[in-house]
């Protein structure tokens, strides 16, 4: 099934209202639509379920820009933004275990230089040799025009996201 940009960054808003909070941009840069969060800790106990043995926290800082023609130059200012942006969000300390930074591209086409950089993109960093967690960025692309999708190594599981919501073809089954 084929969309228009717009029409996929809605299904994919839609999509992602359900697990983050959608803070919708109406600042610049323009081409970004949303930023979403998603705030996760969990807790654990040994002997008894009031003492706490443990807790982590983890983080995902996903950006969703559409963008008419996705050029080298606009791909490294939005890893270069997305990196900065997120980057101030995390909330590193002792009980942080792991934040993902993922900007989600929807455009019409894009340069092949620009799909290389993307793909190409591995920026991680752990915190205190990993006492204090590690970020990790995930890019996605998707060009509408091709109906193909590229994501860098990391951020394979964020083109799964994507295929299975735009590209779903099975019928849901309801249990009557």
């Amino acid at each position: 099934m084929s969309y228009t940009r717009i029409e996929a960054v809605e299904r994919m808003l839609d999509s992602y209202e359900a697990y983050y909070n959608v803070l919708k941009n109406e600042e610049e840069p323009r081409e970004l639509v949303a930023r979403c969060e998603f705030y996760q800790k969990t807790v654990g106990s040994m002997l008894v379920k009031n003492d706490v043995s443990w807790q982590y926290t983890s983080e995902e800082f996903l950006y969703l820009y559409n963008v008419e023609h996705l050029t080298l130059d606009k791909a490294r200012d939005i890893i270069s933004f997305v990196h900065d942006d997120g980057y101030k969000k995390m909330n590193i300390g002792p009980r942080h275990m792991y934040s993902y930074i993922t900007p989600v591209i929807i455009c019409d086409s894009a340069d092949s230089e620009a799909l290389r950089e993307l793909k190409r993109c591995k920026i991680s960093k752990s915190f205190r040799f990993s006492l204090h967690g590690w970020m990790e960025v995930h890019t996605a692309v998707l060009e509408v025009n091709n109906d193909t999708i590229t994501t860098n190594r990391s951020g394979k599981s964020v083109g799964k996201v994507l295929k299975s919501v735009l590209y779903h073809t099975k019928r849901r089954r309801f249990l009557k």
